[in-house]
């Protein structure tokens, strides 16, 4: 297909799919990315068109909020180390202004997550093309769904009542609040060659 962009795969238990293409920091990769979709040879027909495979497809351009992401030091997970990931979706509430409250209290968060050196990152990110953009999806990397839940209680362990507030005080802003584990698929990733 000669597409030129990274593409990984996640399932979760529902058996909903979730795939992301890594673009660059340029906002004309979007572009790009759908230039390359749209000259690919469409897809092979359904031998029964009366089948219902998927039911729905969403899309969203989300761009990392590095003030809203936690890198550590001493990070638990290495590069291509991840077999699952976590996202929480924070829906803010239809008030004016509530958005611009919760980006603090992410980055308060932050400072909370850098002064207790915890290992294990977690990346913010807001969407630029979407339906509904004040939102904001916090995602977390673990080896497998297992580690997932351990760093998960590890770390409100550590952060202990400074975090608890912290969630208490962005709950009480977003109006849904959104969970989601994901299994990676390998075998669905896609890689350019060049």
């Amino acid at each position: 297909g000669n597409v030129s962009f990274t593409r990984l795969a996640g399932v979760n238990e529902n058996g909903v799919y979730r795939f992301l293409t890594l673009l660059t920091d340029e906002f004309s990769s979007v572009e790009m990315w759908r230039s390359q979709i749209g000259a690919m040879p469409p897809a092979t027909p359904r031998t029964d068109p009366n089948s219902t495979i998927i039911q729905r497809i969403d899309r969203s351009v989300h761009q990392t909020r590095p003030e809203l992401s936690y890198v550590p030091d001493n990070p638990r997970l290495q590069p291509g180390e991840a077999g699952a990931f976590r996202t929480i979706t924070l829906y803010v509430g239809g008030r004016d202004g509530a958005a611009a409250e919760v980006a603090p209290l992410l980055q308060r968060m932050k400072a909370l997550e850098e002064s207790r050196d915890l290992r294990d990152g977690r990346t913010g990110s807001s969407p630029v093309i979407a339906s509904d953009v004040r939102r904001f999806e916090i995602t977390f990397l673990a080896r497998d769904r297992v580690s997932l839940y351990a760093n998960r209680d590890e770390r409100v362990e550590l952060l202990g009542e400074e975090l608890q507030e912290l969630v208490s005080q962005i709950s009480r802003l977003c109006s849904r609040i959104e969970f989601n584990t994901f299994t990676i698929r390998p075998d669905l990733r896609y890689a350019p060659s060049n």
